[in-house]
Formats: structure tokens, sequence, C-alpha cells
């Protein structure tokens, strides 16, 4: 595998030139390679052709060989700079440095008299490619032996006064003063003259470039540099025949660059106005233009003559790398190299030191805010570059802005009529309500709004409609659009001030599910095209949450009951933490009973029929225990049973609900303690006043097992207060990869046991989002790591763990998505 090249942000908006000794490890070094062996054949053909005797110069005027090396590339792709660095190398070639893979293969030593470059885009109408030819050869000669004139100067002379004399007659013969009667000998020489300007500009280029170098024992050669040739927008036929007819000569090499659409259309253009005469034109004669210009060009630029500039971020491209300075990091302040990345993470990285926002890094296809050409690539690296220069308030809003006019760039692309339109709908809604305005929006889609089902209009319907639409295929453009203008926008609204207003109250809640109903449709998904059963793992039922309590005598009769009571519970407790573990996996709100639009949590007692000792529940008890470790016969037991005004049979259960629970943990663990005690106490009729209660349950909640000191260290070790502090929410791509992970994981059938099973696939679907994101955060090297966060909060909570055989139930009845699903 080759070594990547190194890419300098170093020349902005201009010409970069490059030194011999920085070929090698260029980007285009390969194109410098190329360049040279083009050199080394002209030069051999050259020299072969004037020591051949046998050939007829008098007869064979044409040349055998063709002379021009070609740079090719569409705007930005440095062609200007690699062609005039590679004049540079000739102009200045050392023939004594032969071991860094540059030298010419040439047995003879060489030297180049290189002219100023020619911008063909400076030709005016009625303007010569020749005349400013001519311009420079003389200016040059001019300036340096002005003043040191010998006969040989004299002789030079005389070939610019030949040259321009025959020139004059040339330029004279498209014209009616060339229209003249041949009366005599002198008019005949005359008329050869001007049809001889090839042989006398010949002439005038030996006789130029050997005084011009009459210093050098080495064989004189003169380089032409023409650049941006495709710019020719007048008369593009005009200066190609000019090549042609006059360059292609002995002892010169011309170099040019071109993009060969634009030199395609010029040419198309020009051979149409010449051959066809009127305005109507068959299909056959156009296919004949088009022929006929393929074959021109292929005349004057024959195929093993060009050289083609290396993609950028493409199949195939040239494998580079970015050097990174002290001002790409922020924690490098020494000003030294800190070594090389490749562009896409030196991009990714910078944006997501600015913003927090994480582009998914590990889609093989070029991301769209990715540039294509070298010039946009080193204007977009130091425009990001610059951000880092400004206060650390600005550069949240400037790397924003930076984004959103790229997507506006962007989008002034699309080509399909329905992206268009539609990401031209996205950039003018007024996100009021951020989800929103995108599903309503993509929805509006023909097929999108005839084949998939609205659900919502939260984060997580969001994703699983973008997931659809991915499945659907041909929307891949139109997904990374609509995540990238998702993720500015919820960038925006998280950052805003700490206090809560509507509209990221707003957005707080479209957040509440976010792998559910991706989830949700796969296991839909699932079932039409299975014959497998029991894949219902949406609801836990309400009865998982039921469990049995001991209690004793003294807590019906005792004196102090209220103590008895607290008793029981600590006896219990090993229980209760196994149940409050469940009941966090799913969507109840355990601790605010005034929240009307939540499915609050609260247990009652379930009546014992009087001298029943439980048998019933004491053998389910003793189910799974050793003999020598039976249940006390002798004690009474109470079942606490789950008691919501929602009416639905059980909770949903998706990884983000334990992780939205991890916000209000101590809530969470103060209100179900609080209601197992209202429960008992409104059951055995003992009086417990709101302190009492309230002070038993801090009491009891510091007990090691509900791991409360863990959680309290984890909460200020990791700055945890909202939920994008443990998810990558302002992400969007990352969240809608992560999503599309996490729903290939369905439900393992364990034994036909719902919760088991339940347990068993959020287990493996927390190792896979845990598993993705540490690829990610290795990739942007963040110090505060998502993947960490999350498997600290699981080993205390460690809800994965709980063994179902020692559960109050067995749960092995089915929850129906016609009877569960369709309450939502």
């Amino acid at each position: 595998m080759t070594m990547p090249k190194k890419m300098k942000i170093d020349c902005i908006n201009r010409i970069k030139y490059e030194q011999r000794k920085e070929f090698k490890d260029s980007l285009f070094a390969d194109v410098y390679r190329k360049a040279v062996q083009l050199a080394s054949q002209i030069a051999n053909d050259n020299i072969k052709d004037e020591r051949n005797v046998l050939i007829d110069k008098e007869f064979c005027t044409e040349e055998r060989f063709n002379n021009i090396i070609s740079f090719w590339g569409e705007r930005g792709m440095g062609k200007s700079s690699a062609m005039l660095s590679f004049a540079l190398f000739l102009k200045r070639y050392d023939d004594t440095i032969r071991n860094d893979g540059f030298h010419l293969s040439v047995k003879e030593t060489l030297v180049f008299h290189v002219l100023p470059r020619i911008d063909a885009t400076m030709l005016i109408k009625g303007e010569s490619l020749l005349d400013i030819i001519l311009a420079k050869m003389w200016c040059s000669f001019d300036k340096k032996f002005r003043y040191d004139q010998d006969s040989e100067y004299n002789e030079v002379k005389k070939c610019f006064s030949k040259v321009k004399d025959s020139y004059e007659r040339y330029q004279k013969s498209g014209t009616n003063e060339c229209r003249f009667s041949m009366t005599s000998i002198r008019e005949l020489e005359e008329l050869s003259r001007c049809l001889n300007l090839r042989d006398d500009l010949r002439g005038l280029i030996y006789s130029y470039i050997n005084y011009m170098e009459k210093a050098s024992e080495s064989i004189p050669f003169l380089v032409l540099v023409i650049d941006d040739l495709d710019m020719v927008v007048d008369d593009v036929y005009n200066t190609l025949e000019q090549i042609r007819l006059f360059l292609m000569i002995p002892r010169v090499i011309v170099l040019i660059t071109a993009e060969y659409g634009r030199l395609y259309l010029g040419l198309k253009k020009a051979f149409l106005e010449k051959l066809i005469h009127g305005n109507s034109i068959e299909d056959r004669e156009r296919k004949q233009i088009q022929n006929y210009v393929e074959k021109y060009l292929a005349k004057i630029f024959p195929g093993n003559m060009r050289i083609h500039m290396p993609g950028i971020n493409t199949i195939g491209g040239i494998n580079y790398e970015v050097e990174i300075s002290n001002e790409d990091s922020a924690s490098n302040k020494n000003g030294k190299n800190l070594g090389t990345a490749d562009e896409r993470r030196v991009l990714f990285t910078q944006l997501h030191k600015y913003t927090r926002i994480m582009l998914y890094p590990f889609d093989n296809r070029r991301h769209f805010l990715q540039k294509d050409s070298l010039r946009t690539i080193v204007n977009e690296l130091h425009e990001l570059r610059g951000i880092g220069k400004m206060k650390k308030e600005e550069q949240f809003k400037s790397a924003i802005i930076w984004i959103q006019n790229t997507l506006l760039e962007y989008s002034r692309t699309i080509t399909n009529n329905t992206f268009y339109d539609t990401i031209q709908d996205l950039l003018k809604e007024n996100w009021g309500s951020v989800n929103e305005g995108i599903i309503e929006t993509l929805f509006a889609i023909p097929d999108i709004g005839g084949k998939v089902k609205k659900a919502g209009l939260g984060y997580g319907e969001l994703l699983s409609l973008l997931l659809k639409m991915d499945e659907m295929g041909n929307y891949r453009e139109l997904i990374r659009f609509v995540l990238v203008l998702y993720s500015t926008q919820l960038a925006e609204i998280l950052k805003e001030s700490q206090y809560p207003n509507e509209r990221r109250k707003h957005v707080v809640s479209d957040m509440r599910e976010l792998f559910y109903p991706a989830i949700r449709e796969a296991i839909l998904k699932g079932e039409e095209t299975s014959s497998q059963e029991n894949t219902d793992i949406d609801r836990l039922p309400k009865n998982c949450f039921q469990f049995d309590l001991q209690i004793t005598e003294n807590l019906k009769q005792g004196k102090d009951r209220f103590e008895a009571l607290i008793s029981c519970i600590n006896e219990n407790i090993g229980a209760i933490n196994t149940v409050f573990k469940l009941v966090c996996l799913g969507e109840w709100n355990l601790w605010d009973p005034n929240n009307e639009e939540s499915l609050y949590f609260s247990y009652k007692i379930s009546e014992v029929e009087e001298g029943k000792t439980g048998e019933d529940i004491k053998a389910r008890l003793n189910k799974g225990k050793e003999e020598s470790e039976p249940i006390n016969k002798e004690k009474e037991f109470v079942s606490l049973g789950v008691f919501s005004d929602s009416g639905k049979s059980g909770s949903k259960v998706s990884i983000e609900f334990m992780i939205w629970n991890a916000l209000s943990y101590k809530e969470n663990l103060m209100g179900f303690l609080k209601n197992i005690l209202k429960a008992l106490c409104e059951h055995f009729k003992i009086n417990g006043d709101a302190e009492k209660v309230h002070n038993s349950v801090v009491e009891i909640a510091q007990n090691a097992i509900f791991k409360c000191k863990f959680y309290e260290n984890w909460s200020q070790k990791f700055g945890i207060k909202e939920i994008w502090d443990i998810l990558p929410l302002q992400s969007a791509e990352v969240m809608f990869e992560l999503t599309k992970e996490i729903s290939k994981i369905q439900g393992v059938n364990i034994d036909e046991n719902i919760l088991q099973r339940i347990l068993e696939t959020q287990s493996r679907q927390m190792n896979r989002l845990i598993e993705e994101l540490e690829k990610i955060e290795e990739y942007y090297n963040i110090k505060k790591k998502y993947s960490e966060i999350l498997k600290d909060y699981c080993e205390i909570m460690d809800p994965y763990s709980i063994n179902t055989g020692e559960m109050r139930f067995e749960v092995t009845t089915s929850i129906s998505h016609d009877t569960d699903m369709g309450k939502d």
C-alpha cells in the first residue's frame, strides 16, 4: 500500500509552486513523474530526428512526433500549480541529480529556456496566441542582451524581423489586403514567405534558444507555458490551429492546461458554425460533428501525451493526508507540527471541536460536506482553521454558519427535481417545531407519503422514517442533507440558555423516544417476513413489577407498627431493588403524580383472605431454592401490585427509557420507595405522616444496595444534567447509524419468557450501542466519552443480570400489538 501524500494548507486562492525536492511527497508526485517521462520522450525524439540523415527534410515537412504535454482536470484540481511547478523544474533543471526519481531519461545534457506563463483567458477577440509568444520572446531577448550586442545578436534580430514580415502576410491572408495580382517574381517570393511562416518561426526559435543559452554546453529547448486553454471563449478553434501549425516544431515543448469538457464544447460550437449552415441540424450531422471534435482533439492532444489530475475524495483518487499544525488543535500550544491526518478526519474533528456535532466517519463514500477539488479543499480547511483563532463564544456560531452555508451551496447542485424542491422547502422552513418541519416536508414527497405511515413527530419517529427511506433506496443524498441540517438546528437549540424556553422544552419532549420507533418497526417487519413466534418484546407487563413481602405478627398488632414496617421493607430490600431496576427500564413516571401526560406508577396491596398464609405465593417463592432454605410457613405474605390510571397493561421498554431515567435516578428511587411505604401504611392502617414517610424513605435509600453514592459520583464526574450529556443527540448522523445498528437486534426467544427475552435483547442492544460509540469516539479522540458514561451507568443499575427465575411471576403471556401498541 502506498504511503499517503501530504497536503499543506499554505497557499490560499493562489497558485502553489513546488520545488523539485518536494515532488516525491507531493499530491502531484505521479503527475510530475509522468511529465518527466513525456519531456524525456519529446527530447529524445527531437535529438533522434535531427541526427537521422535518412530523412528527406525537404519532403518530410510535417513533424513525426507530438511535443505537447497537456494537464487535464476540472476547475480547482491543481492543474495550473502542477504545470507551473513542472515548468519551474525544467527552468532550473539540474542534470547532476539522478536518484530522486525525476531525472530526464536523456543521454545528452539538456537546458530549458522557459517563457513566462501565457494566460489564455487574457486573449481578447482578434488577438493571436502567436502575438503573445513572439512578444514574450522579444522582451526576454531584448532585455537580456540590449547592451551586449554582437553579430549573433544581430542575426537573431534579423530572424525576428523575418518572422514579423511573414507573420504579417499570414495575418493578411484572410483579408482583402492579401488579394493582390502576382505580377513579379518578388511578389511570388513574398507570397512564399507568407506561406512559410512555420519555417521562419522554426529558424527563429533555433537561433533564439542557442543565443539565449549560449553559455551552455547543453542542448537547448524552448518551453511554452499556456494556462487555461479552454477559457479562450472567442475563437478556441483558431487558437488550437495556431498550436498545431506553428508550435509543433523541433526544439519546442508546449505545456498546456485545460478542462476537457469545456474545450470540447467550444470546439463543437466552432465546428457547427463552420460546417453547418442554417438553424436546423439532423442527428446524423450532430453525431458527425461530435466525431470530428473528438478526433481533432485526439490529433492535437494524443491520449498518451495527456496527464490527468488525480481525483480528490473520489473512488480511485489520490491517497493523501493533511498536515495538522498547532492551529488545528486546541491542545497544542508549542507551535509544532502535530503530524498528518486524512482530510475527512481534519474536517470532521474541527467541526466537532467547534459545534460538538459528530458526523458519521465510517461511510466509504464521500460526504457532501467534503469538497472535490484541491482548491476548494484548501480553502475549506483554511476557513475552518480561521474559526479556531476566534474567541470561544464566537467559534460555535461561526462553525454552524459555515455548515449552513455549505448546505445552501450543496442544495444548488442537486439535479433531482424532487430532491431539489424538498431541500428548498426544508431550507425555507421557519423551524417553529424542528421535527414537524422536517417530517411534514418529507411526507410531501409522493413516494414517501404514499408508502409510509406517519407515526409521530418525535426524534425517534424521524430517525425511523429516514431508515425506511434508506431501505427504499435512492434517498441517500437527501437523508444525509436532512441529518446535517437537523444537527445544526439541534446544536443551536441545545446550546441556548440553561433555563428552558418553550422551543427548547418542545424539542426535549420530542426526544422522549429515540430508538423505540425503529426497533418497533423492525419487529413488525420481522413478524411479516418470519414464521418465528414471540418476537413481541415491546411492553413489559405490569405483573413483572409485582412482588411479595413476608410480614411479621408485630406488624399487624405491635405497638410500634411503623418501625416494624420499615424493618419489613429492609428485610425484603433485595426484591425491592430488583423490581426497581425493572421499572427503570420502562417509561413509567415513578415520582411525579402531578404529571398528567406521564404513565404514573404506584402500588396497591392485593387483599389476602383472613387466615390464609399464602401457600401459592410460598410455593412460587420456594421454586428454585434449596430444600434446606424453605420459606417460613409461619409468616404471612402481602402482594404488591402496580396501579396506574392509564389503564395500560404494561410499559414500553427500550434502552433510551433507562437512559432517560438516569437523569432522575434518585427521584425515581425516592418515589418508588415512597409508593411502597404508602401502600403498606394504607393496607395495615398505620399512621405515617408525610415527614415521617419522607425521612424513612431517605434512610432506606441510603442502603448500599441502591448505589446512590456511586450514582452521585457518576453524575458529577461526567457532568450529567440533560439527556444530551449521555447520548450525542445533536449528532443526528451518528444517531441515525446507531439506531440502524440497534434495530438489527430483535427479540431472542428464551423459553417463551418475555421478561428474559427483554433483558437479553436490551443487553445486546446496549452492548452494540457502546461498541459503536467506542469506534466513533476513537476516531474523534474525544475526552468525554458517551460509551464510558453508559458503561458506568449500566454498572450502577446492573439491570441485565436479574435472575428472572426468582421473580414474582414467570411471565409467559404474549402482548398483542393490536391491543397494546394501538393505544400509543
